[in-house]
């Protein structure tokens, strides 16, 4: 990740695209972690482990806040209703707001 986008994060301004950047075969959580995973003993590198218990809970406290109810988060978006496009959008501001401070 360049300096600039660091940065930008840091400062809690995250980007929400135009295009939906979602993984069908993945879950709602792990959509929203996409590239920025929470991890178990992260000194390990790339042989860590995903904190999938954190990532649930982060998760779903993000989509409350956005007043969203998906009844199983862990079933792939690819199995999900078809229709259900304003809840993969608000997957999207899920995982942006998630990292950033506020929205506003």
């Amino acid at each position: 990740m360049n300096s600039a986008v660091r940065s930008t994060r840091e400062a809690g301004i995250e980007a929400v695209f135009q295009n939906l950047a979602l993984a069908d075969d993945l879950d709602v959580p792990s959509n929203i972690f996409l590239g920025r995973e929470e991890r178990v003993m992260g000194w390990l590198g790339p042989f860590s482990f995903l904190n999938e218990r954190k990532m649930v809970s982060r998760a779903q406290k993000a989509l409350e806040s956005t007043g969203v109810k998906i009844p199983d988060l862990r079933s792939s978006l690819r199995h999900m209703s078809g229709g259900r496009i304003h809840d993969n959008e608000a997957g999207e501001v899920c995982g942006s707001s998630d990292t950033a401070s506020r929205i506003p």
